[in-house]
């Protein structure tokens, strides 16, 4: 019985593979193509020296920075940033934690930002 079942799962397998057909190729080699730009502006800015751009051709998610080597026992995390948006749609911060082997996340979805906005906190 066990030969048989095997012997499905593999032709199922095939099956499925055989009817694969090739959409479209993503093309890397133009960076560009891929559509995420992280830039440094220093012309637009709320505070400090310069500002960071972030381009998308689609929604994506874009890690910013990593922080370790923090006490966080008995801690409040807060991630803030100041944000300034021209987009389609909404945009919101996520932080990721990594403490003792777990991972959490917040996002700050009753704190987005939406279509054309000037300097915003926004924080999770």
């Amino acid at each position: 019985m066990k030969r048989i079942q095997v012997f499905i799962i593999v032709l199922t397998l095939f099956c499925c593979l055989g009817f694969a057909e090739k959409l479209k190729n993503l093309s890397l080699d133009n960076a560009s193509s891929i559509g995420l730009r992280i830039q440094t502006d220093s012309v637009i800015k709320t505070e400090g020296k310069a500002s960071v751009r972030i381009t998308t051709l689609w929604p994506t998610t874009v890690c910013l920075g990593e922080v370790t080597g923090l006490s966080v026992e008995l801690a409040k995390l807060i991630f803030r940033a100041m944000v300034k948006s021209e987009i389609i749609g909404t945009a919101f911060l996520e932080m990721w934690v990594h403490v003792k082997g777990g991972q959490y996340f917040s996002r700050g979805l009753n704190n987005p930002v939406k279509d054309k906005s000037d300097w915003t906190s926004l924080q999770t």
